[in-house]
């Protein structure tokens, strides 16, 4: 799908250039034909003839499995089906894309989320230093000397008792050499380190969780051992947990 939008935009740019379809079909070595299809093409239109189509047909092929994983566990999210396509499969697909098939299916075929038998209450704040929360985020900004839009990361920290808060910028993806360095950087800011670190399950920090056990990241696991840290790891598609953690 990747391919095929950068044809589209290519043919699109070439156009804005002044460019004949002859030309272009010659230039980027593809049938004229094919030129002509994207030629009128807005970039909606795109999304909808073409990558909306691509993506469906991606999740039909997998339809009767995924059938299958909804009916014997009923409780199952999207966001869990989603990265299991990943993973087993890899599918390139947009979280968004899966949660819409996967609320049709369960409408089509009566296959309702098993009722949750959790029960929340607010707990007390843990006592002060005991807990901080880590969590990574991104947004796209405008740049001022370039006007155009970019990507930004942020590793941001809370500690749960008093909410203090730190973050640290990254204009490219962090690693887990970036994440140790700021969380090392987040201690020295604050005078001191909690006993315990409240992550979702990321792979900067965790490579695996086989029956609990959690297998770290080597660069991770070096550093919690160097601290003395204890790590609670939020599972994957389970908000919930976390957000007692936060009451």
């Amino acid at each position: 799908m990747t391919k095929r939008w950068q044809m589209y935009s290519k043919i699109q740019t070439m156009r804005s250039e002044g460019f004949s379809q002859r030309q272009v079909a010659r230039t980027l070595e593809i049938h004229r034909t094919t030129v002509k299809k994207y030629w009128d093409m807005t970039p909606d239109e795109y999304h909808e003839k073409i990558l909306q189509p691509a993506k469906k047909s991606s999740l039909e092929q997998h339809k009767d499995l995924i059938l299958s994983w909804l009916r014997t566990y009923p409780e199952i999210t999207a966001a869990q089906i989603h990265d299991w396509l990943k993973e087993k499969y890899n599918l390139q697909l947009a979280e968004n894309s899966v949660r819409r098939y996967i609320r049709i299916l369960r409408i089509d075929y009566d296959i309702k989320p098993a009722a949750s038998e959790r029960e929340y209450e607010a707990i007390p704040d843990p006592p002060m230093g005991l807990q901080m929360q880590v969590d990574i985020g991104s947004i796209s900004v405008e740049n001022i000397r370039t006007r155009r839009y970019q990507k930004l990361y942020c590793i941001g920290f809370v500690l749960s008792h008093s909410r203090y808060k730190y973050g640290v910028w990254f204009s490219y993806p962090p690693d887990a050499r970036d994440m140790v360095n700021a969380i090392r950087s987040c201690f020295e800011w604050m005078g001191g380190k909690p006993r315990e670190l409240v992550f979702d399950q990321d792979r900067l920090i965790a490579v695996n969780e086989n029956y609990g056990d959690i297998i770290y990241t080597k660069e991770f696991e070096a550093f919690r051992q160097s601290e003395k840290l204890d790590i609670y790891l939020c599972r994957k598609g389970d908000p919930p947990v976390k957000a007692e953690l936060r009451q």
